[in-house]
């Protein structure tokens, strides 16, 4: 019988999660009554959130008078001298986060605290672009066609050479870790080539680069699919839609192929595609599940538009952007969010799940769509007005608060609501360059026919909010 959610719920330390906002890591506390949030930033929607979940923020809770946040980070967060005391006046605090680092974990060990994340030293090979290709290769997997040089190798007449191979081509960093699509750059002409020097010299010393890998360009979508490592096996979700590129909400000097949200009610894939990306998703997860790895991660895919061949892309070992929007989904759904066994995996609970029944009812459509807002600008900019966290109406020409509301369950009328949380800025906040700035959730798709471009409301909507607080 299952008894996975009784064993989380009797867990009798409390179980903290730790962001750089308080929405970012709410997903174990749609199920979890002993959770926290611990955030860096003071923001409206902290006070809607707070009323269901308890919220602390070092802004508002932990600054002395005159002192500022520094860097809005988990280890700015934690070096706080007031956070580390509230920490240490907890009985076993265990910290759930977005992924962990080697400076995190120095942090973490040198003050008694547990971190409920996979260690660096087990996570951060899968998350270089390099090991994960030759990860691939050892699985026996197929790739897409590539070949990998040093850096300084890669020159015009090589390009050329594989331009006249392959027509289009990709260009990874694959130890830029950053992600979002920061490490690619597309290259159509030789003219393109600029992109790549310019990409290469602004990130080459802050993330050691070293190798530079050539893909031919597939022409064909590029979803992404969820697991989680158990010890049952690798739980699979749907191959989701994701949302690419939309000058409306990210600066596209950043580069190509750049996040921006979900869009699970778009389309519903085909069971060969579906059936493809969980036999990657297993397979890969397996391997990593062998050295070490638990909890969730994320693959991203391209499906070839012609003969609907899936491959994987990219490995991102952590919470991944489509949550906490999917556990939201899923619960009302009536599933067990992702978070559960994530959380009981990491803190090494022992557990009975009918493995195949929950793998199988996570493979029911998901209804819904978000968006991520950020200051596009390369500047800090200072908000002028102030909107409220919760649902609004959607298509109207003047923004129109409905109701107070942080999850999905907030909307209504699919139809015609729209949710804005994470991080709503007071009025007065400096914004920091290209930071994220606020979620916008859907109980619909937002996406036109194409799958490309954003409906007209929706594009109306995002302008509002961005003249909301004067930006």
């Amino acid at each position: 019988m299952d008894d996975y959610l009784n064993k989380l719920k009797s867990f009798p330390y409390p179980l903290i999660g730790v962001g750089i906002t308080a929405f970012s890591r709410i997903g174990p506390g749609l199920v979890l009554p002993n959770y926290q949030l611990l955030c860096v930033k003071d923001t409206l929607d902290n006070q809607v959130i707070g009323k269901k979940i308890k919220v602390l923020s070092v802004e508002k809770d932990f600054l002395k008078k005159g002192e500022k946040v520094g860097k809005y980070n988990t280890l700015a967060l934690l070096k706080n001298r007031q956070v580390q005391k509230y920490l240490a006046s907890l009985r076993f605090p265990y910290l759930v986060l977005y992924h962990s680092t080697k400076k995190v974990e120095r942090i973490c060990d040198r003050l008694g605290l547990t971190i409920v994340a996979n260690r660096a030293k087990v996570r951060d090979v899968y998350e270089n672009k390099w090991h994960f290709k030759r990860m691939l290769q050892k699985i026996g997997l197929e790739t897409i066609p590539n070949e990998t040089f040093k850096i300084e190798e890669l020159d015009k007449k090589r390009l050329e050479k594989y331009l006249k191979r392959w027509k289009k081509l990709v260009l990874i960093l694959p130890e830029l870790t950053k992600g979002g699509g920061n490490s690619l750059v597309f290259i159509k002409t030789l003219s393109d080539f600029k992109n790549f020097t310019k990409k290469a010299k602004k990130y080459k010393n802050t993330f050691d680069l070293k190798r530079v890998i050539l893909y031919k360009f597939i022409t064909g979508d590029s979803p992404s699919i969820t697991g989680c490592i158990t010890r049952h096996g690798v739980l699979t979700g749907i191959v989701q839609k994701q949302i690419l590129d939309q000058p409306l909400v990210v600066n596209m000097n950043k580069g190509s192929g750049l996040y921006c949200g979900h869009d699970w009610s778009f389309k519903t894939y085909s069971s060969k595609i579906q059936a493809q990306a969980e036999s990657l998703a297993r397979s890969i997860g397996s391997y990593m599940g062998a050295r070490g790895y638990r909890g969730i991660f994320g693959i991203d895919l391209i499906i070839d538009k012609e003969t609907e061949k899936v491959y994987a892309c990219e490995c991102n070992p952590r919470y991944t952007g489509a949550f906490p929007v999917y556990s939201m989904l899923q619960k009302e759904n009536k599933e067990p969010p992702f978070d559960v066994f994530h959380l009981l995996e990491l803190l090494n609970i022992n557990y009975q799940m009918n493995f195949d029944r929950v793998d199988r009812i996570y493979k029911n459509s998901k209804k819904g769509s978000h968006l991520i807002l950020s200051n596009k600008v390369a500047k800090y900019r200072k908000t002028k007005g102030e909107i409220k966290a919760g649902v609004y109406q959607l298509g109207s020409q003047q923004l129109k608060f409905i109701r107070e509301g942080f999850t999905t369950k907030s909307i209504k009328n699919p139809q015609k609501e729209f949710l804005l949380v994470d991080g709503v800025p007071r009025t007065g906040s400096t914004i920091r360059p290209l930071l994220r700035m606020g979620h916008l959730i859907f109980k619909k798709s937002i996406l036109k026919k194409d799958g490309q471009r954003l409906k007209d409301e929706v594009k109306q909507s995002i302008r509002l909010i961005y003249k909301g607080i004067g930006f």
